[in-house]
């Protein structure tokens, strides 16, 4: 027996192909041979292997489908797990291999035009109705709740509010996971997972995309960058992300895990207890697939604490449409409901779309806790635009744009077997990128409001800036003092202004809303109490010294849309 991956080398493929004995298996994710779902949803980017072209370094000039259909000299089998997640197309695609037969695992009956046309063949056929119905294995769902294989609660939750509060909501299920596995002393890697529909922000955006928003909002909440992992398509990732492009390189260390849907397939992991979808969801589809990812109980064991036996979900869902996605959830879940029981779901729900109720200020302090809102004032700019439009009519001469760079020289003796020591060597010249979109990345990490400030035409336009300079050239060293004096004046002189709405303009203190029943009294607050979920340790540690001081009013802003805010003109820390 032979086992290979998803790219062979050529003599497994050939041997594949040619041998008339002996059993290969041929181990595959569907977006590799799934030619018509891919062109469907956006092209081959959705696609990591595509089984339907030529593959001349393994499998030669024909693609490796036709000789599967054509050259196979063994019987061909078709073995697929997870298939009550297969789509019509998919079932087609792979009938038109013409294996000799199916084994599929599915949690409801296969449906489609060929897989129902079949069956229908064989029940009207006398000596074949009662091989049909033996070649269908029902695996009593009682058996895998029995068994421990699945968690016993699903929890949703939807905080009807910004995504800094999911987010929060997200980190603060993870620590409480995490205290009951410490407190039980589970061997387990808890992992929560971040749910994206887009990598990128829209075409001409300035909006920073949602996986680095979301990288972003982590790291300043404390998560170590080291743990999260980013398998997305994103352009511009911060430095020190760790971005992955194949299921293979996530690591143990990766606890927080941020992907769009190229990572809704093939991939389960039942230490993933908390999921988190970015954006709105407004039905149950967009949900479906990945429930079944954190249902998975690690180890096939129940745990003592509830918590290491639930899998949270935190949605942001219309408010008509809640109801309905958990009444769908529910249907879902009857999947695994035992036979004598088919409209009871082992699986518990709990949901929490109302938010717990507000705690309103205190009556003498209402309507006399206010303060200004406001917003940057940029200013005038136009010295800085005359700099940058006389530059980028200035072309740099060959020699300022070139640099040398250096590369890496390896030799591997394969008489021997041995591999040499990896060399420094100089090339000629080093990478290159436009200078204009050089210039602009450099005022975009510098001050990104400095760069909002600035007209495009001033850094995208003209002979200069339409020029490509090497990585270390003098080029380079000349737009780096461009982007920073650009930077300097405008932080010199950027101000704050009331916003100009009248109606904005003044922020009054308003009710605490509380994210955990648990509520802290806090005597010199300007509120009664508040929750202790709105505090991290170190924020509650200061709210006691506040306290303590006994002197005048405190007041908890930590309520991201109602909240009071400062806009920052330039970055602090990180």
């Amino acid at each position: 027996m032979t086992i290979i991956r998803e790219i062979p080398g050529q003599q497994d493929w050939r041997d594949l192909i040619s041998s008339d004995s002996g059993l290969t298996i041929w181990l595959l994710t569907t977006a590799s041979w799934n030619e018509a779902e891919s062109a469907r949803l956006g092209g081959a980017a959705d696609a990591r292997l595509n089984l339907h072209r030529p593959q001349p370094d393994w499998s030669g000039d024909v693609s490796p489908w036709t000789q599967l259909r054509t050259e196979l000299k063994r019987p061909l089998w078709v073995v697929s797990d997870e298939s009550h997640n297969q789509t019509d197309t998919q079932l087609d695609q792979l009938a038109a291999l013409r294996p000799v037969g199916f084994f599929m695992a599915s949690a409801t009956p296969l449906h489609g035009e060929k897989f129902d046309e079949w069956q229908r063949i064989l029940e009207r056929e006398e000596d074949w109705s009662e091989l049909a119905a033996a070649g269908q294995v029902a695996v009593r769902t009682s058996k895998v709740v029995t068994a421990e294989l699945l968690k016993t609660t699903v929890e949703l939750l939807d905080y009807q509010s910004g995504s800094e509060e999911s987010l929060d909501g997200a980190l603060e299920a993870l620590e409480r996971v995490r205290q009951a596995a410490h407190d039980e002393g589970a061997t387990v890697t808890l992992k929560a997972i971040f749910v994206v529909e887009k990598s990128n922000s829209p075409r001409g955006s300035i909006e920073t995309s949602r996986p680095v928003a979301i990288w972003l909002y982590l790291v300043s909440k404390g998560v170590d960058p080291l743990a999260i992992a980013m398998y997305t398509d994103t352009k511009d990732v911060p430095k020190g992300a760790m971005r992955i492009s194949n299921l293979s390189q996530l690591d143990q260390r990766h606890t927080h895990i941020i992907f769009n849907r190229a990572l809704q397939e093939g991939w389960d992991d039942p230490e993933a207890y908390v999921c988190y979808f970015d954006g709105q969801t407004s039905s149950f589809v967009r949900i479906r697939q990945i429930v079944g990812r954190v249902l998975r109980q690690p180890t096939a064991a129940r745990f003592q604490a509830e918590e290491l036996n639930t899998a949270t979900l935190i949605l942001n869902t219309p408010t008509d449409v809640f109801e309905q996605v958990v009444d769908d959830l529910r249907r879902e879940l009857r999947l695994y409901a035992p036979d004598d029981e088919p409209s009871a779901a082992p699986i518990r729900i709990k949901t929490r779309k109302k938010p717990l109720p507000a705690e309103p200020l205190r009556v003498e302090f209402e309507g006399k806790l206010t303060l200004p809102r406001l917003s940057l004032k940029a200013p005038d700019m136009k010295s800085s635009v005359t700099a940058l439009r006389t530059d980028a009519l200035r072309p740099w001469p060959p020699e300022a744009l070139a640099a040398p760079g250096l590369g890496k020289r390896n030799v591997m003796n394969l008489a021997t077997e041995s591999v040499g020591i990896t060399e420094m060597l100089h090339v000629l010249r080093s990478a290159r990128t436009q200078n204009g979109v050089f210039l602009r990345r450099r005022l975009a990490a510098r001050n990104r409001n400095a760069l909002n400030a600035i007209d495009p035409d001033s850094y995208m336009k003209g002979p200069a800036y339409e020029q490509q300079s090497c990585q270390g050239s003098d080029a380079q060293a000349a737009l780096i003092r461009l982007a920073d004096d650009a930077a300097n004046y405008y932080e010199d002189r950027v101000t704050y202004d009331s916003d100009p709405d009248p109606d904005l303009a003044t922020w009054n203190a308003g009710p605490h809303r509380p994210r955990t029943a648990e509520m802290v009294v806090f005597p010199h607050a300007a509120h009664l109490s508040y929750s202790r979920g709105n505090f991290n340790n170190e924020e509650y540690a200061f709210a006691l010294a506040l306290e303590g001081l006994g002197q005048g009013v405190w007041l908890r802003n930590s309520d991201s849309g109602t909240g009071y805010q400062i806009p920052l003109p330039f970055k602090v820390g990180e």
